[in-house]
């Protein structure tokens, strides 16, 4: 029997998890809820918008061990949608975040493991409905090796696998990377020392995406004070194609993250990076904080990534809060999708007394396209209040207003939604019937 290749990442994590040790203190916590949406533009269309009432089930899980050899956190859920007038076909979607480290030899070899399965846009300048979604699925794995030839020399290398997957994008590919770093510390609070990467990219459709093999070399410097940390890598990049020209340039990023008071911090990150679409994806998943990923076209392209981040978050018992300022610039080498977008986003949380919260989530985005000579902007604010009706039930009403408008007068949409459930657990339910 032949098996189809999308599953071999599973199958591999499998058998890798299968020689590590077994966790020893495992935490383990279900979630369960349903719950009823209306909304009054079920498919986020211009005109002849219709309304429904959405039935949603939803099932989670997380899984989670942080002491001893092995590590790992696993998120997963599973979402059923009924639309009851039929507007849109019934919908079910599955997510993972999950990620792992086995230390195989103390200190000195560890094994690494990531897959992330979730849901992203086909045609990243149309609205977020169920037709222009599609399965994606991020798998990695691969040794870290350290070595410590004195007390002041540090040295890492990496050798990795990556695996994507697009259910509708022509653009899955396979990954094979190696890098090395070299860490001297010049100072108690500073660091300098040099990296270096190989990263060869091989397309399935290697008509539509040209393989390409990408190098770096990239000069490091960070350090930390009582109550700010940086660190910057400053260097190039050459990247190779098959059919194209050879492309070569800076890159580097710089991070800086300041501790306000107690409870609060500020962090910039600076990027330019020749890069391609499912890097910047990975990235979007394992340091979210870097930027996101809601307005970039998936391609087999190469792309100048220029990005500026800028985080504040706020943590206590009573006020949580996280706003977001990001603006990028993406020029791709090939294909006609270059744009700039600027987004303000803010998530705040209130605890108005022990059983109930009150939350605002809250996103502007400006996209200007070159290739299509658009424009587009829109909004989205959402509000919640949860009620804890005992220790793992609770019930969530939401109400959601999202609008878009843009020179395609076809992409323009208006919606409001409301959401009413009940969940048992640490899950939380879609809102509406589009993710």
């Amino acid at each position: 029997m032949q098996l189809n290749k999308r599953y071999f990442p599973a199958i591999l994590a499998v058998g890798i998890s299968s020689l590590c040790p077994v966790a020893h203190a495992l935490e383990f916590e279900p979630s369960v809820g349903a719950g009823f949406a209306y909304t009054d533009n079920a498919d986020l269309v211009h005109e002849n918008e219709e309304d429904d009432i959405v039935g949603i089930g939803y099932l989670g899980a997380t899984l989670s061990e942080d002491s001893g050899p092995l590590r790992f956190d696993v998120n997963s859920a599973v979402t059923y949608q009924k639309y009851l007038d039929d507007t849109v076909g019934d919908q079910t979607y599955f997510n993972l975040d999950s990620s792992a480290e086995w230390e195989q030899v103390r200190g000195r070899l560890y094994w690494d493991a990531s897959n992330f399965f979730t849901q992203r846009k086909i045609d990243s300048l149309e609205a977020e409905r169920t037709s222009n979604l599609q399965n994606t699925n991020v798998f990695t794995l691969g040794p870290r090796m350290l070595f410590r030839p004195s007390e002041a020399h540090s040295v890492s290398v990496n050798p990795q696998y990556r695996n994507f997957y697009y259910q509708d994008s022509d653009t899955d590919n396979q990954q094979y990377g190696l890098s090395a770093n070299w860490l001297y510390q010049m100072r108690p609070t500073m660091q300098v020392g040099l990296d270096g990467s190989v990263n060869a990219v091989d397309y399935d459709d290697e008509d539509r995406n040209p393989n390409t093999v990408s190098s770096n070399i990239h000069a490091v410097f960070s350090g930390a004070g009582p109550h700010s940390s940086y660190t910057v890598n400053l260097g190039g990049t050459h990247v190779s194609r098959d059919e194209f020209d050879s492309t070569s340039g800076f890159t580097g990023d710089a991070t800086w993250l300041r501790e306000l008071t107690g409870h609060s911090s500020l962090r910039l990150y600076l990027a330019s990076q020749l890069t391609n679409a499912s890097d910047n994806l990975l990235d979007s998943q394992t340091t979210p904080d870097n930027g996101s990923f809601g307005s970039e076209q998936i391609n087999g392209d190469v792309v100048r990534d220029n990005i500026m981040t800028l985080v504040y978050r706020r943590t206590d018992d009573t006020f949580n809060t996280t706003i977001r300022a990001q603006a990028q610039d993406l020029d791709y080498k090939e294909s006609p999708d270059d744009r700039r977008i600027y987004e303000l986003s803010a998530d705040l949380n209130y605890r108005v007394s022990p059983l109930v919260d009150a939350g605002l989530r809250g996103l502007y985005r400006y996209l200007d396209e070159d290739g299509t000579n658009r424009t587009d902007k829109e909004y989205r604010v959402t509000g919640t209040i949860s009620y804890s009706m005992s220790r793992d039930l609770r019930s969530e009403f939401a109400v959601r207003y999202q609008n878009k408008s843009s020179d395609l007068k076809i992409d323009e949409y208006n919606e409001t939604a409301v959401f009413i459930g009940l969940i048992w657990g640490g899950g939380s339910v879609p809102h509406t019937g589009i993710l």
